[in-house]
């Protein structure tokens, strides 16, 4: 197999073990662009916000550029997330900071970290606002199992140059960026100029490239066969 065919196969298999780990949890997954099944699934798992970047209602959202991804047990919504894929052979910074001020207000970001354009370009695919329901049993497996399905999205159907998520530096120093499958970080990537309630000052980039994904699937792969 070519390098590209090797890193289809690998997520492909190791979306498979994610889907029947969750299963064997009674964890549901299913996959949606229907901006009212966003709504529903947001309002089900109690998650107080939609950020305006991930918002089908607030975006031009198709099958080829989004997804939401749901986790139920019951019917009921345990875990949620979505991801977009924007093309962008370079001026990534430029591009996040025009997204972000559109979204949240002009002055929101004053700035951007040059290694933003250093490290993301090509079709880039951002992951975010992951949500879990707490007190319905969900162990930390349950959350990697529901990212390597999102990953095996982004690699398979976007064909993703790099994916990246903004997490906070408490939330990478328990271990989530590893968790969410990625392995490499960009600190400080923006200056806030204001802090939107929903953000938080201390966020730094999170990102995987696609050189990276045919390890980072195997080793779900053998994780989840040692399991059995």
């Amino acid at each position: 197999m070519k390098p590209a065919e090797l890193r289809y196969w690998a997520a492909s298999q190791a979306a498979v073990r994610c889907q029947n780990a969750l299963n064997e949890q009674g964890i549901s997954i299913a996959v949606t662009i229907d901006p009212k099944e966003v709504a529903e699934s947001v309002a089900a798992i109690g998650k107080p916000y939609l950020t305006p970047v991930l918002d089908p209602e607030r975006n031009d959202f198709n099958e080829a550029n989004f997804f939401w991804l749901i986790a139920s047990r019951d019917e009921v919504p345990v875990i949620v997330g979505g991801g977009r894929l924007d093309e962008l052979a370079c001026n990534v910074g430029t591009h996040m900071a025009q997204g972000l001020n559109r979204a949240y207000g002009s002055g929101t970001v004053s700035s951007i970290n040059p290694e933003v354009d250093a490290q993301l370009s090509g079709r880039v695919c951002y992951l975010g606002d992951l949500f879990s329901k707490s007190g319905k049993g969900l162990a930390r497996s349950s959350r990697k199992c529901f990212l390597g399905i999102a990953n095996f999205i982004s690699a398979v159907h976007f064909r993703a140059d790099c994916t990246y998520s903004f997490m906070r530096v408490s939330d990478v120093m328990r271990g989530s960026a590893d968790v969410n499958g990625f392995d490499r970080r960009i600190y400080d990537p923006l200056t806030w100029g204001v802090v939107p309630d929903a953000r938080n000052a201390t966020e730094l980039i999170v990102y995987r490239n696609s050189t990276s994904d045919l390890d980072y699937f195997n080793h779900i792969t053998r994780e989840l066969e040692q399991r059995e």
